[in-house]
């Protein structure tokens, strides 16, 4: 089992070189844990990211290509970027980061990519017992 804690500790991992919060949430855009600089907007940032999340699928899939593996964004103020953890049977979680502006594309994908893998085990019998 996964301690709140613990998850919270995993989470504040990526939150390094510019980056400056790091929410994991539901497909449907609920928060579950979150660390960072910004906690009065995580909540509106994650209903928008899994909003996002879900008609970038949705394109994708009518192109008939691979699954989205990852989604990132170029804002005005910043840089987000997401991808699917523990995704088991259409359900599954998000991680999602958001970076100040001078923070490479290149550089939040590697951070979301590793923590992605490390956090993908103990979150998949999370999401798959819900």
């Amino acid at each position: 089992m996964l301690r709140p804690r613990v998850l919270a500790e995993m989470l504040a991992q990526g939150n390094t070189a510019g980056v400056d919060n790091t929410l994991l949430l539901n497909r449907e855009g609920n928060l579950l844990a979150a660390t960072g600089t910004e906690a009065t907007n995580q909540r509106v940032v994650s209903a928008i990211v899994s909003t996002v999340w879900s008609l970038s699928t949705q394109n994708v899939s009518s192109l008939d290509s691979d699954p989205l593996n990852c989604v990132l964004l170029d804002c005005e103020n910043g840089r987000v970027g997401v991808v699917s953890v523990a995704a088991g049977g259409g359900s599954g979680l998000l991680l999602c980061m958001y970076a100040r502006k001078e923070v490479p594309l290149g550089l939040l994908r590697a951070k979301l990519n590793l923590l992605r893998a490390h956090l993908h085990g103990p979150l998949s019998k999370i999401a798959n017992s819900a």
